[in-house]
């Protein structure tokens, strides 16, 4: 849709199709909905959210259909709530998973990059994840109660509430701000501009090296790297800044006993474990 002037009072809509009391039938996914306005106002809302799985009426039961793709690009809209004016959740799922969010990706047509947000506020967090992939994904990025995948640079902010983000091979963000939220960097990980902060109750988790300049971790950030993994934490830094109330942390994520280590001694590594009625791996170091 383009326009000069878009005042939406109502609904624009591209949900999927719910399948109550339907057996054996999963919900239908949101759509796509493009949107291109000079000036938007309203007191209305645009959604493209999946629809509900078959009810368990009978005992039948399906999953929830995935949210849709909403794109906004607009010369003003002072006049309209992009936040709670938009969304792209996923459909409840019966016995079975529900949909994940869709995305939401709004732009001021005169900046650089827009802004996405993928939020399934008020469905279950047990289906799959939300894809983005582009060279530069957006100035910000805003997960709430949902699974992201993102495959590229957020060249701002990535805030997180109850979230779940697996940053692919290759991307890099500047900054995680939120709370209740990990994020898992799979691969090559860098940070934007050479700098990182994580500032909340989140996790970064790493399986690589990370390089860069100034690192800052406060009000109960958290880093690790995956458990039973051969590979070390390698953080290398000018600065690196700890508050009070967060932490590096690797703990109870060593390696499984060797074969070395028999019944119910004690592994070693600077100190030797405690034996109890067999034997240990000898110290390292």
């Amino acid at each position: 849709m383009i326009a000069d002037q878009l005042t939406l009072d109502g609904q624009i809509l591209s949900n999927g199709q719910t399948r109550n009391n339907n057996a054996y039938k999963g919900g239908g996914s949101g759509g796509s909905i493009w949107l291109d306005v000079g000036v938007l106002s309203g007191t209305g809302s645009i959604a493209a959210n999946g629809g509900n799985g078959g009810y368990p009426t009978g005992g039948y039961t399906g999953g929830g259909g995935g949210g849709g793709r909403i794109a906004v690009y607009y010369s003003d809209a002072s006049g309209f709530n992009l936040v709670t004016g938009t969304n792209s959740k996923g459909g409840t799922g019966y016995s079975y998973p529900a949909g994940s969010a869709g995305t939401v990706y709004t732009k001021d047509k005169a900046a650089l990059n827009g802004e996405i947000k993928i939020d399934n506020t008020g469905i279950a967090l047990d289906g799959g994840y939300a894809e983005v992939t582009a060279a530069t994904i957006a100035s910000s990025v805003t997960v709430v109660n949902a699974k992201a995948k993102l495959n590229g640079s957020v060249s701002g902010d990535l805030n997180v509430t109850g979230a779940q983000v697996r940053m692919l091979d290759g991307s890099s963000l500047v900054s995680v701000k939120g709370t209740n939220s990990s994020v898992v960097a799979e691969g090559a990980f860098s940070a934007t501009n050479n700098e990182l902060t994580l500032d909340g109750s989140v996790s970064l988790n790493l399986y690589k090296p990370l390089t860069l300049t100034t690192l800052s971790l406060s009000n109960n950030a958290f880093i690790t790297h995956p458990a039973q993994s051969a590979t070390k934490l390698v953080i290398t830094a000018s600065t690196i800044n700890i508050d009070a109330s967060s932490r590096i942390d690797v703990s109870n994520k060593g390696l499984l006993p060797s074969a070395s280590i028999t019944y119910r001694s004690g592994g070693s590594y600077g100190g030797s474990g405690g034996l109890a009625g067999g034997t240990t791996n000898a110290t390292y170091g």
